[in-house]
Formats: structure tokens, sequence, C-alpha cells
């Protein structure tokens, strides 16, 4: 009997379906490879963005053109590597040059530099490419050494063709002039805060303001802000109709204000619109009354209609007022909450109001810190809603919803 093999159109079609089969399952292994490190990667990315931690302190050496930074690492990983920004918005990667092992300390000196403030965003390898944790960044702003303008020598010191008091640098009157690489104020309306405006110099309160006829420091629409020190100086308002804003900041960035009381306003601090990166450490609120129903701090928009992002609020006071604090968050379901803000240490006293409003019903923040916040709160100090449940506000803050007087939600 003859014997017959299979003839070439059937060897054909088995072997393209032994091909096809093959590549389906490679197909599937590779899907399956990427899928694993796309979960892993995602995985790592949010054990970072919660428990990574640093800090770090910068001095600009005006004489030399530098920037010294000390890092500190307090997360139990290693931090593989930093982006800088700095306040012209040029910005330096510190890949394969400068990295923290975990829990520690580390100086590195970025030369031919200087820079008002520098924002740190850390970059950590995650299955072999560098990604940056955008939400753990930190903003600080540098100390000077060195006087940037030397002003009493007969020299043209930075190269303008002038000299001395001729130079629009060393200009001031008895109470703005430069000394050390700072600016004194002595009222809301002083010349100096626009005159210096756009030199990157720290101000400096030189004596208390008493008796503001209206609003104090107003800042509004502006990208790069300034340091304003009080030194323990207080800015007293009349507690009317005309005295509103203490300190107002509207979609404005990067101002900080240090060591200062203000009192006597409707608002002592109101923050709003789309503000990012400012800095309020050191801060007393008292007596902010207005016309009757004053608040220490308001934090959002009334509408909510942007978000303030990545501000800190370090050792506040809020006493003595009618209200406290209002924090103001996704109000009426317009804003997608605001981000990266830090509360700490946030103490009250009493209100003849209520003390602290967490107005919405999503927390606080995304990725935000809330550290010692609410010290001095009792039962009843605490807005607790009416229709909406602002349970999971409060709670963001660590504190306790019921325990302060709420019925749970």
């Amino acid at each position: 009997m003859e014997k017959r093999g299979i003839s070439p159109l059937i060897a054909t079609i088995l072997l393209i379906g032994l091909v096809v089969v093959i590549a389906l399952f490679v197909f599937n292994w590779i899907g399956s490879v990427i899928d694993s490190q796309t979960s892993s990667t995602d995985d790592l990315m949010e054990t970072y963005m919660t428990d990574l931690s640093f800090d770090f302190e910068c001095q600009n050496d005006i004489d030399l053109s530098e920037i010294y930074i000390m890092f500190s690492n307090n997360y139990h990983g290693p931090i593989d590597s930093f982006l800088l920004l700095y306040n012209d918005s040029t910005m330096l990667s510190l890949d394969g040059i400068f990295s923290l092992e975990p829990y520690q300390s580390a100086s590195y000196t970025v030369v031919s530099k200087n820079s008002q403030f520098i924002e740190a965003i850390p970059l950590i390898e995650i299955n072999g490419e560098l990604q940056s944790i955008n939400h753990k960044k930190v903003l600080r702003t540098c100390t000077d050494v060195g006087a940037p303008v030397a002003c009493s020598d007969g020299l043209d010191n930075d190269g303008d063709g002038y000299s001395d008091l001729d130079d629009p640098d060393c200009e001031g009157d008895s109470e703005g002039e430069v000394e050390g690489g700072t600016i004194s104020f002595s009222s809301c309306d002083d010349e100096n805060l626009d005159d210096f405006f756009d030199d990157g110099y720290p101000f400096v309160l030189m004596d208390n303001i008493d008796d503001v006829d209206g609003d104090c420091l107003v800042f509004q629409n502006i990208d790069e802000g300034i340091t304003i020190d009080c030194e323990g100086h207080y800015i007293h308002g009349g507690n009317d109709v005309d005295s509103q804003y203490g300190i107002y900041i509207y979609n404005s960035d990067y101002f900080e204000f240090r060591d200062c009381e203000i009192s006597g306003f409707e608002y002592g601090i109101a923050l709003q619109e789309g503000s990012d990166y400012n800095i309020f450490e050191d801060i007393s609120l008292t007596n902010n009354w207005g016309q009757g129903q004053g608040t220490g701090l308001f934090f959002g928009v009334p509408m909510g209609f942007d978000q303030n992002n990545y501000n800190t609020f370090r050792d506040i006071l809020i006493e003595d007022g009618y209200s406290g604090f209002k924090y103001n968050d996704d109000a009426f379901g317009f804003n997608p909450f605001n981000l990266g803000n830090e509360f700490i240490n946030i103490q009250f006293g009493d209100h003849e109001g209520t003390s602290f409003w967490c107005l919405g019903n999503t927390p606080i923040d995304l990725a935000s810190a809330a550290t010692g916040f609410g010290v001095g709160l009792d039962s009843g100090d605490i807005f607790c809603g009416t229709s909406a449940c602002l349970q999971t506000c409060y709670e963001s803050l660590g504190l306790d919803f019921v325990g302060l007087g709420c019925s749970a939600c």
C-alpha cells in the first residue's frame, strides 16, 4: 500500500496555526510582565507618596555666589536624587551627583548661584527609572550671608554705573535703607514695599503698626512674592468696617510671613484663589472681630473655583476673636481638592463663635500633612455641619469629630 504524507497546503496551515499560538503566548506573557511592572511601579509610587519625608535648609553666600544646602532624609529608604527649582524659574538636577541614604543628613553646594527660595523635588529610582515624587516637594526660603551691595565705600560695587547712594540699590529713606540685605518698613502703605518689591530682599517690620485705617498687607496676582519678618511686632486694625484684611494673599505665590501678631481685622489672614507655595510661620492671630463676626484665618475660596496648593502654616496661634480658622475645600463641588498643604502646630484659644470650620465633605487635602493640629479645641468648638457630612474633613486632620461634640455621619 502506497504511503502518502501531509499535503503542502495542510502543512502550511498547521505551521501558520503554530506560529499564531506561539505569538499569542508571547504577547500574553509580555503583557503580564508589563502589567506586573506597572502595578509594582504604582504600588511603590503610592508608598513613597505616603511615607517619604525629607527637609532642607539653604543659605546664600552673596560674596561667593554660592548656595549651601543641608538636606535631611527622614525616611527609612534612600532618596536617589533631587531636582532643584529656583526663584528665577531655572532648575538643576542632582541625578548622579547627590543622594541620601536612609536617615542621612548631608550638604550640597550650588556654585555660581543665589536664590531667594528653593523648591526641592525628591527623585526615586523605581524599576530602573528615576521618578519624581512631586507630592513630597519642599519649598524653603534661603537666608543670606553678606550684603548684596556695599553702600558706603564710594565704589560701583555691582557694575551698574552708580556708586554709593547714587545707586538705586542703595537708595531709601530713614525707614527703608538696604542694610545687610534687608529692607525696613513701618506702615502698611510704606513706599518701600513698592520701590524694592522686585529686588528680592527680605522686609523687616521696624515697629508696631497701630489703628490701621483699612487693609494692611494686600498682595494680588503676584507670581514671585517676598519675605516679610515682623520680628515680633504687631499689626493692629480698627475692628471696624474698613479694617477687612490684615494679610491678604489672592492668586499669588511664594510669599513668606514670619513672627507677626495680627489683630483687629475682619480677617487676620486670608489666602484665596489659586495661591501656592506661601509660608506662614510663628504667627499670632488675636482679637480679630471686624464688624462683630471676624475670622482669624481664612483658607480657601468662597465659591471654590481654584485650588490653593503647597502652602505651609507652622506654629500658628488663633484666639480671642469671633471665629478662629475657616478652611474651605471643595465648596459647592467645584474645587477638586487643595493639594499638598502643611498645617503644623495649629493652636486654638477661646472664641465667641466657632473656633474651627472645616467646610467640605472631602478630605481637607490630598497628600497634605497635619501635625499637632487642633491643640486647645474642646467639645463644641468645631462646626459640625448642617446638611453635608463634614466628618471626613475633620478626621483627615487627626481630629475626633464625635469627641468634639458632633454626631457621626
